[in-house]
C-alpha cells in the first residue's frame, strides 16, 4: 500500500513538473519506422502527445527509416547536433 501511494504522489509530481519546465526546454525524439521493439505507431502518438504539451517549437522530431532497434549513423549524429545547438550561446 505505500509503495502505491508513492507511485501516485510520484505521478502527480512528475505531471507537474511538466507543466513547470522552463520555456527554453528542448526535447529529441527519434524513432524508427520498423523498430522492432519500440512501436512507431506509438512513438509517433507519443511525440504529438508531448507536442501538444510543450508546444512545436520545444520538440525536435527525428523519424528514421530503420528496421533496427539502436540508432546508427545519422541519427546519431543529429541527436549531437541537436544536443551542440541546445548549448549554443548565440541561441
Amino acid at each position: 500500500s505505500s509503495s502505491s501511494s508513492s507511485s501516485s504522489s510520484s505521478a502527480s509530481s512528475s505531471s507537474s513538473s511538466v507543466s513547470s519546465l522552463p520555456l527554453a526546454t528542448q526535447f529529441f525524439f527519434s524513432y524508427g519506422t520498423a523498430d522492432p521493439v519500440v512501436n512507431h505507431a506509438l512513438c509517433r502518438s507519443s511525440c504529438d502527445a508531448l507536442i501538444q504539451i510543450v508546444g512545436n517549437d520545444s520538440v525536435t522530431r527525428n523519424v528514421v527509416q530503420r528496421g533496427k532497434h539502436s540508432p546508427k549513423g545519422k541519427e546519431v549524429e543529429a541527436a549531437g547536433i541537436f544536443i551542440k545547438q541546445c548549448f549554443a550561446e548565440d541561441k
